[in-house]
């Protein structure tokens, strides 16, 4: 069963949230889940210097702004109100586009399943296949989502 992870942070939500969220990963998480973690932007040469020793073969660093067209879209789209509304999430569309992108990235697995898992979520204990069948994505669905 081919499985991938997809989580991403920003620089500053490394420091905050997503740290402990890859310690986790590391400790927790079965080493032949492919887990690819999305930056936006990129993370201070500090703290790739401590992120990537950390990381086991299963897991990808990648700058979002790199592998996606994220840059674009809000070049189009960062300017219209209904994308950046102020006190309603439904119309925050530049603000949560980063998960979109990260999901349907060319860089990912062409097949397989896809868990969205939300960066400032911890896992606390290990993660096994039996458990990973119970949350995997539907046959007529996308992906699944691990939130808090």
């Amino acid at each position: 069963m081919d499985i991938s992870l997809v989580t991403t942070f920003s620089g500053g939500g490394y420091k905050l949230y997503g740290k402990r969220c890859v310690e986790s990963l590391v400790k927790y998480w079965p080493a032949d889940v492919g887990i690819y973690i999305f930056i936006e932007p990129p993370l201070s040469p500090l703290d790739i210097s401590e992120l990537i020793p950390i990381c086991r073969p299963n897991i990808r660093v990648l700058d979002l702004t790199a592998e996606t067209d994220i840059p674009s879209f809000i070049a189009d789209w960062g300017w219209h109100p209904r994308m950046n509304h102020q006190n309603d999430y439904r119309l925050q569309g530049v603000r949560f586009c980063h998960k979109v992108f990260a999901m349907t990235a060319d860089c990912l697995p062409k097949s397989g399943i896809r868990i969205w898992l939300d960066a400032d979520t911890e896992t606390i204990k290990p993660i096994d296949h039996e458990y990973l069948k119970r949350c995997l994505p539907a046959e007529n669905e996308v992906c699944s989502y691990l939130g808090r």
